[in-house]
C-alpha cells in the first residue's frame, strides 16, 4: 500500500513545496540522524518518497530524487506507458528541454500551469500523474 501524497504549498519565496510535517522536520533537525545517514539505511522506496514529502521537499527537487518515479508502477516502463499515453490523449504537452536534459510535461489547463520534468517520455513524474488524476485526465 502506497503512502498518500502530501499537499503542495507555496513557501515565502513562491516555491512550490510539499507541506511539511512539523514533527518529522523537528526530529530530523534535532538529530541524531541526518539525511545522509537516513539515505544509507534500508528503507523502502515508498517510505523514502513519503519522508521527502514530509520534510517539505520542493516539487522540482522531489522529481530529481533517484527513488521518485510513477509510484503506481514502481518505475516499470511497461506499466507506466499506458499512463503516459492517457496523459497525451488528454492534451498534456510534452517537449524536450536541452537545457534541463529531460522531458517537460505541461498540463492542458493553461500555459501558466506547472511544468514537470521527467527523464523519459514513458515515465511522467508522480506529481504530474497526481495532477492528471485530480483533473480527471486519467481513468
Amino acid at each position: 500500500m502506497n503512502h498518500p501524497m502530501q499537499p503542495i504549498v507555496l513557501d515565502e519565496d513562491g516555491t512550490r513545496r510539499f507541506k511539511q510535517n512539523a514533527i518529522v522536520r523537528f526530529l530530523l533537525d534535532g538529530g541524531p540522524f541526518d539525511l545522509n545517514m537516513i539515505g544509507a539505511m534500508p528503507f523502502s522506496t515508498d517510505d523514502r518518497r513519503q519522508f521527502a514529502q514530509l520534510i517539505g521537499y520542493s516539487e522540482s527537487g522531489y522529481d530529481e530524487l533517484s527513488y521518485v518515479g510513477v509510484s503506481d508502477a514502481e518505475g516499470s516502463p511497461v506499466a507506466t506507458m499506458p499512463i503516459a499515453i492517457q496523459m497525451l490523449e488528454a492534451g498534456w504537452e510534452v517537449h524536450w528541454s536541452e537545457n534541463l536534459g529531460g522531458i517537460m510535461w505541461r498540463s492542458p489547463r493553461g500555459v501558466a500551469g506547472p511544468v514537470y520534468l521527467s527523464k523519459s517520455l514513458d515515465h511522467p513524474t508522480d506529481i504530474a500523474v497526481r495532477d492528471a488524476r485530480q483533473a480527471g485526465d486519467l481513468g
